[in-house]
């Protein structure tokens, strides 16, 4: 919903008097973060299809057609001039609704490795943005992939990296190791930090500034109290944006966005992919990192204090090697994704004739 919402953004700014139709469902992020954003959206009733033999495979097929029927509804309706998808099982009824409307669609795929709707929806698409490396290799049609980045919100500050620091209590003279397992926190992670600090302490001339979510907070607090002076645990930072700025490398998940915006700020980076994401995407996100030498890649199921201590002493303790990754990060970002989307969905309307 997010790359979403900041293509939508960039829309309106170019164009004030756009109508802006998001389709989602009741359930989801969607239904608090698009009205709050002053854009409309418009419930269907779809129905995720589990991996597993469940009950939802027998409802699939019913909320599916009924999502379609809605939605083609709504194109027609509205007189909607172009569809934009950014993959999920609530992009399937609008990508279909596009084709059956005649439509042209820009499809938006985030991952490495594309999810069922994103590969199959690239049959119907005219544009594939593609977020990632490496999504070509599995969509059904590949012609029409142009690898854009993704559409991240980079929200700029005017403190500097001093000021950043220093408002979280740390020393802005040392190096700072920044740890995030997501806004609800990573268990994982949070326990391999403890085992870190408690066994090997922080390596000379580092501090560390450790995100572990909201219900983690109290637990990781009282495990810590008094354990060292270069540390600050905090239950969740906002923006972000001011924690890439100041940090000299992460240990994070491998989320898409995740990705492209420490890309965007060149962040060496230890990646732990989240073991239960759908299709294994993180993990291939995170190869994809890797192989080009931007990052290193540990196992959640076999995280421990020691292993990421090893890890990480072969980025922050070899200043080359640390700058280097950083290099590699950084010409894996695309700081211009939103934009360069939005040309591309203005141009294939005007190539479809569906705006002057």
């Amino acid at each position: 919903m997010i790359p979403a919402l900041n293509i939508a953004r960039e829309l309106r700014s170019r164009h004030p008097g756009i109508e802006v139709i998001f389709i989602g469902t009741q359930r989801g992020l969607e239904s608090d973060l698009v009205p709050r954003e002053g854009f409309e959206l418009a419930f269907v009733p779809v129905v995720p299809l589990s991996r597993r033999p469940s009950t939802s495979w027998f409802r699939f097929p019913f909320a599916l057609l009924k999502s379609i029927a809605t939605t083609m509804r709504i194109i027609r309706k509205r007189k909607i001039d172009i569809v934009v998808a950014t993959g999920g099982y609530a992009s399937g009824p609008a990508i279909i609704a596009s084709w059956l409307s005649r439509r042209p669609l820009v499809l938006c795929e985030q991952n490495s490795y594309p999810g069922i709707t994103s590969r199959v929806g690239s049959i119907f698409a005219s544009v594939v943005c593609s977020g990632l490396p490496g999504a070509r290799d599995y969509l059904c049609k590949r012609s029409q992939l142009i690898e854009t980045g993704n559409p991240i919100d980079i929200i700029c500050t005017s403190r500097t990296r001093e000021q950043v620091i220093a408002g979280f209590n740390l020393d802005p003279a040392k190096r700072l190791l920044l740890v995030t397992g997501g806004s609800q926190g990573s268990a994982k992670i949070n326990g391999a930090i403890l085992e870190l600090i408690k066994n090997n302490g922080l390596p000379e001339g580092w501090s560390l500034l450790w995100q572990t979510g909201k219900d983690k907070y109290y637990p990781v607090l009282s495990q810590t109290e008094g354990m060292h002076k270069d540390v600050t645990i905090v239950p969740f930072i906002s923006p972000l944006c001011e924690a890439y700025l100041a940090c000299d490398a992460i240990i994070c998940r491998c989320g898409a966005l995740t990705l492209s915006e420490i890309s965007y700020y060149g962040i060496p980076a230890i990646l732990i992919p989240y073991p239960f994401a759908a299709g294994d995407h993180q993990r291939k996100n995170a190869e994809t990192f890797a192989g080009e030498g931007a990052a290193v890649v540990l196992d959640d199921a076999e995280l421990t204090g020691s292993k990421l201590s090893q890890a990480l002493g072969g980025i922050i303790c070899d200043e080359a090697l640390r700058l280097e990754m950083s290099s590699k990060m950084r010409k894996l970002g695309r700081p211009d994704a939103t934009r360069d989307i939005a040309d591309i969905i203005e141009k294939t309307a005007k190539k479809q004739g569906k705006v002057e």
